[in-house]
C-alpha cells in the first residue's frame, strides 16, 4: 500500500484548510478502503472499524410492535431482527450514495 503524499503547508491554518476543502474526498477513499480491507494501519481506524458501538435508539410503539412481530415470525430475537434490518439498510444507503449500481 502506497501512502499519500501531503502537500507542503505554510502553516497549521493552511493545512486546515486543505483538509476541510478535501474532506469528502478522503473519506470516500477512506470508506472504499475499509471496504477492500485495506485498512491496516492506524489502531484508531481499525477499532472504529471492528467496534460495536453501542447505541440506544426509540421506537414508535407501532414499530417497535412490528419488529417484534416480524422477529417472531422470522424465529429471530428483535434485537437480532433490528441489527440486521439497520446492518442491511445502511449498506444499501451506503452503496447508493456511491452510485453502486449492484447494491445488495
Amino acid at each position: 500500500m502506497n501512502p499519500k503524499k501531503l502537500p507542503a503547508f505554510a502553516n497549521e491554518a493552511q493545512e486546515a484548510d486543505w483538509w476541510f476543502e478535501n474532506r469528502e474526498k478522503h473519506a470516500e477513499e477512506f470508506i472504499q478502503a475499509a471496504t477492500d480491507g485495506k485498512v491496516t494501519r492506524g489502531g484508531v481506524a481499525r477499532r472504529l472499524m471492528e467496534a460495536k458501538a453501542a447505541a440506544t435508539v426509540s421506537l414508535p410503539a407501532s414499530d417497535a410492535l412490528t419488529a417484534s412481530l416480524i422477529a417472531e415470525q422470522r424465529g429471530v430475537g428483535v434485537q437480532a431482527y433490528l441489527i440486521e434490518l439497520i446492518h442491511t439498510s445502511l449498506q444499501k444507503d451506503l452503496q447508493s450514495l456511491h452510485g453502486d449500481s449492484d447494491a445488495a
